[in-house]
C-alpha cells in the first residue's frame, strides 16, 4: 500500500470544516445553489487547466494505509485508517467555450479567488478529490485530498490557520477572481443553452447584471426560493430518482451514505445544479420546471399533488420576475427583457399588459435591429393573447406570422385553427387543425367508470349551452361562436369524450369543492354553491357541464390556477375540432349548434359593441381585469397598461360612466385610480389625452401627490406623467 502511496506522490489534505482564503470562499450572501463543497477557479484555468480543476479519478484516492508524517507535523494528522473517496462529478469541459461562443467574458467574477495550486518544485498542478477519513484520532472526518508529482510533501489547511506546511515556499496559489466552476462542469450541462443566450444578451446589453444570483440581490432571492422548494421535492417525490446515489461506487457499499451528511447534501445539490444552474430569466425557470411536471406525471402515482407544488412554484416566482424585469428595463432596456415581461404577464393570465410588452418587444427589435428576437413562439404568444381577448382579426395575422417564421410549429397550426371556428372559417379551421397533427386520446371502451362519467357531464353541457347566461359578461364575450361552451358535446356519444377532458374535469372539481376558490363567484354563479353541496359524483358531473354549457370555459379561470384553466381550455377546443374535422352527422350538427350561438347572441353582441349602457349590467360583478378591458374592447373603448406601482391586490372595475377602468383598494373603496380614455374635444386640455384621476378619501391627489380638489385641472394627470403614489 506504501507503493501504492508513492505512485501518485503528495497528499495534500484540506478540512472544509471551515472556509480558509487560500481556497475559494463560500459567502454568506451566495445563491444557495452555488455553495458547493468543490473550490472555485479562475477562467483561465478553467479553460486551460481543465484537468487540474476537475476531480481526481476515484481509483486514485483509496487508501489503506498507515501514513508517516515529517515530525514537525501535528501528530493528530498520524495513523490513517481508511480514505473513502465520494466522486462529484465534477469535470470541466474546455469545449464548453464554443457553445458559448466566446463570450465567456461576459460572466462576472465571484467575491472567491482561484483555487488553483501548483507545486514549486515540480510546477504540476495539486490533483482534488473529496472522501471520508477513518482514522484513529479523526473518525469519519470529511477532507479534500490533494497530490502533485512529489513525494512526502503535505499542506494543511485548518480552523486556526490560513494554512501549515512543512516548507512555505512550496506551494503558489492563483487568488485571481473566480468564477462559477459549475458553468463549465460537463455533468450539468444539460441546460447550458440557457447560459449561451444570456452571454448574448450581455454583449448586446453589457451594462445589465441583473439576472446574475451572485451579484443581483432579486435574482438571488428567486434562486433561493426555487431551491428551498426544490430540495424538499427531490428528497421527498419521484424526483428523487434524479439525485446520484452512487449505488455503483465500489468503496461505498458497506456505508450509509446518510452517515455521511455532508456528501448527501452535495448529491442534492448536483442534482439542482443539473436542474437549475443555467436558470437566469423567468423563460428558463418555467421550462425547467415544465420538464420536471413532465417526469412527475410520468412517474408518480400521486402526480397531482406533486404537480400542484411545482406549478404554484412557477406562480410563486413571477411577481419577483415582474419586479426584476420592471426594475431593469428602467436603467437599459432591452427587447428581451420586454419579451420576457410579456411572457409573465402572459402566464399570469394579464393578456393586455402582455400585448402591451409584446408590441414594445417588436418595435425595439426594429429599432435595433434585432429581428432574430421575433421568433415563431414570440408571435404564437401574442396570437394566442389577441385570441383571448377576442381580437380575431389580429389573432390571425399574429399567427399566421408564427407559421411563416416555423411552419413546423403545430401548436399555431392548432390555435389558428379555433381562431377560424370563433370567425365561422369551418374549412380553414379543419385545415388548420389537421395540419397540427396535435389529436385528442379517446375513451376506452372497457373504461366504465370514464364513460359514465361523459354521460353526466355531457347531458349538463347540453343543458347548459340551451340557458346561456346573457347576464354573465364573459359568456357573451367568450366565444363568438361558442366554442368555449362545449360544443362537441352536441350529437356526441360519452365514449367519443377525451381522456384529457375527463382529467381536467376531475382537477376542476377538485378546485371548485376548495371554498376559497369560489367565495367570490358564489354570489352570481349559484350553481357553484349546489355544486359543493352535492355528494354524488354523478351529479357533480352533471352540474360542471352545466355551468361549462351555462357560462363557458371562462368562468374557471379566476378559481384554478393558470396551467389547469388552459389544460382546461385545450381539452375542449381539441375536442370540438376533432369532432369537425369528422366526415359525419357529427360535423354538420357542430357547425349547426355554432349558427345557432352565434344568431342567438347576434344582437346582444352588436348592443354591446354600439352602447354604454350594456357595461352598467356587469357593475358590480367581480370580473377579471382581463374581462373588464375585453368588454370595454367590444364596446370600442380603448384601454392602456396599469400604471406603474399600482398593487395586484386591487380590484378592477369599470368607471362611473363606464367608458374607462378603476382601480379599487380591496378594503378601502376611497382609495382608486380611475383611467380613462379622454375626450379630444373636451374644454379641459388634460381630458383631451388619456388621463388618471386619483383618489383617496373626497380629494383628489396630483402628478407630484399632493392633495388637490377633485375638481381641479389637475387633478387630471396626464397618463405618461402618472405614478401610484403609496399612503
Amino acid at each position: 500500500m506504501q507503493q501504492m502511496f508513492i505512485s501518485f506522490t503528495t497528499i495534500i489534505i484540506l478540512c472544509f470544516c471551515l472556509p480558509s482564503n487560500l481556497f475559494a470562499d463560500t459567502q454568506t450572501e451566495y445563491p444557495k445553489l452555488y455553495k458547493s463543497l468543490w473550490p472555485e477557479f479562475c477562467k483561465d484555468h478553467l479553460l486551460n487547466e481543465s484537468a487540474a480543476c476537475s476531480e481526481m479519478p476515484a481509483n486514485e484516492l483509496f487508501y489503506e494505509t498507515d501514513i508517516d508524517q515529517d515530525e514537525d507535523e501535528d501528530e493528530n494528522y498520524n495513523d490513517f485508517d481508511i480514505f473513502f473517496p465520494f466522486p462529484l462529478s465534477i469535470h470541466i469541459d474546455v469545449s464548453q467555450l464554443e457553445n458559448y461562443e466566446n463570450n465567456v467574458s461576459f460572466i462576472p467574477n465571484l467575491q472567491s479567488l482561484c483555487s488553483y495550486v501548483y507545486c514549486s518544485y515540480c510546477k504540476k498542478p495539486v490533483l482534488k478529490g473529496i472522501g471520508i477519513l477513518n482514522s484513529e484520532w479523526h473518525h469519519n472526518w470529511f477532507i479534500m485530498n490533494h497530490a502533485c508529482e512529489c513525494s512526502h510533501h503535505f499542506l494543511f489547511i485548518d480552523s486556526k490557520k490560513s494554512y501549515l506546511t512543512n516548507d512555505s515556499n512550496r506551494w503558489t496559489c492563483c487568488k485571481k477572481p473566480a468564477v462559477p466552476f459549475c458553468y463549465f462542469n460537463k455533468p450539468t450541462a444539460k441546460y447550458s443553452l440557457f447560459l449561451k443566450h444570456h452571454l448574448k444578451y450581455l454583449k448586446e446589453n453589457p451594462s445589465c447584471k441583473c439576472y446574475w444570483p451572485y451579484i443581483s440581490k432579486i435574482a438571488c432571492a428567486i434562486s433561493d426560493l426555487v431551491y428551498d422548494d426544490m430540495q424538499l421535492l427531490f428528497q421527498e417525490t419521484c424526483l428523487s430518482d434524479l439525485v446520484n446515489t452512487h449505488s455503483d461506487w465500489i468503496f461505498v457499499s458497506e456505508f450509509s451514505l446518510k452517515n455521511w451528511p455532508k456528501i448527501e447534501k452535495e448529491n442534492l445539490l448536483r442534482a439542482l445544479q443539473n436542474q437549475f444552474i443555467f436558470s437566469f430569466f423567468y423563460s428558463n425557470y418555467h421550462t425547467s420546471l415544465i420538464d420536471l411536471c413532465t417526469h412527475v406525471d410520468a412517474n408518480s402515482p400521486t402526480s397531482s399533488i406533486e404537480l400542484q407544488k411545482l406549478y404554484s412554484l412557477i406562480a410563486s416566482i413571477r411577481p419577483l420576475f415582474l419586479n426584476l424585469y420592471s426594475n431593469c428595463l428602467e436603467k437599459h432596456p432591452h427587447p428581451k427583457i420586454y419579451y420576457e415581461r410579456g411572457m409573465v404577464y402572459f402566464h399570469n393570465g394579464d393578456l393586455f399588459a402582455s400585448l402591451s410588452d409584446m408590441q414594445a418587444f417588436t418595435e425595439s427589435a426594429h429599432e435595433d435591429e434585432l429581428e432574430t428576437l421575433l421568433t415563431s413562439d414570440f408571435y404564437l404568444q401574442e396570437g394566442t393573447s389577441y385570441a383571448e381577448l377576442g381580437q380575431y382579426d389580429e389573432a390571425i395575422v399574429a399567427l399566421t406570422k408564427s407559421i411563416a417564421k416555423d411552419p413546423s410549429n403545430k401548436e399555431s397550426y392548432f390555435e389558428r385553427a379555433a381562431v377560424y371556428f370563433e370567425t365561422g372559417d369551418f374549412d380553414l379551421a379543419i385545415a388548420d387543425y389537421l395540419e397540427s397533427g396535435i389529436k385528442p386520446t379517446l375513451l376506452d371502451s372497457n373504461d366504465l367508470i370514464s364513460i359514465e362519467f361523459s354521460k353526466y357531464l355531457m347531458l349538463g353541457i347540453l343543458k347548459g349551452t340551451g340557458e346561456a347566461a346573457i347576464d354573465f359578461a364573459p359568456s357573451i364575450l367568450s366565444s363568438i361562436n361558442g366554442l368555449s361552451h362545449a360544443l362537441w358535446a352536441f350529437g356526441c356519444d360519452p365514449l367519443n369524450c377525451s381522456k384529457e377532458m375527463i382529467a381536467t374535469c376531475k382537477e376542476m372539481m377538485e378546485l371548485l369543492s376548495q371554498k376559497s376558490s369560489v367565495e367570490l363567484l358564489e354570489a352570481f354563479i349559484p350553481e357553484l354553491r349546489e355544486f359543493n353541496n352535492s355528494t354524488s359524483n354523478e351529479e357533480k358531473a352533471k352540474l360542471l357541464g352545466y355551468m361549462i354549457g351555462k357560462y363557458g370555459t371562462e368562468l374557471f379561470a379566476p378559481i384554478g390556477i393558470m396551467k389547469t384553466y388552459k389544460k382546461f381550455k385545450t381539452a375542449n377546443k381539441l375536442l370540438t375540432l376533432e369532432h369537425l374535422a369528422q366526415e359525419s352527422k357529427q360535423a354538420s350538427v357542430i357547425k349547426e349548434a355554432a349558427g345557432n350561438w352565434r344568431q342567438a347572441h347576434e344582437d346582444i353582441i352588436q348592443k354591446f359593441k354600439t352602447t354604454q349602457k350594456l357595461l352598467k349590467t356587469y357593475k358590480g360583478q367581480d370580473l377579471s381585469e382581463t374581462t373588464v378591458r375585453k368588454i370595454l374592447h367590444q364596446a370600442g373603448f380603448q384601454t392602456f397598461p396599469k400604471p406603474k406601482n399600482i398593487p395586484d391586490t386591487f380590484k378592477v372595475t369599470f368607471s362611473d360612466k363606464g367608458c374607462g377602468m378603476k382601480y379599487v383598494h380591496p378594503t378601502n373603496p376611497h382609495e382608486s385610480v380611475r383611467i380613462m380614455p379622454g375626450k379630444p374635444y373636451s374644454r379641459n386640455p388634460y381630458q383631451q389625452k388619456p388621463y388618471v384621476v386619483h383618489m383617496r378619501g373626497n380629494s383628489a391627489l396630483d402628478k407630484f401627490g399632493n392633495i388637490i380638489d377633485q375638481n381641479s385641472i389637475e387633478a387630471h394627470i396626464s397618463l405618461d406623467q402618472f405614478v401610484y403614489r403609496l399612503e
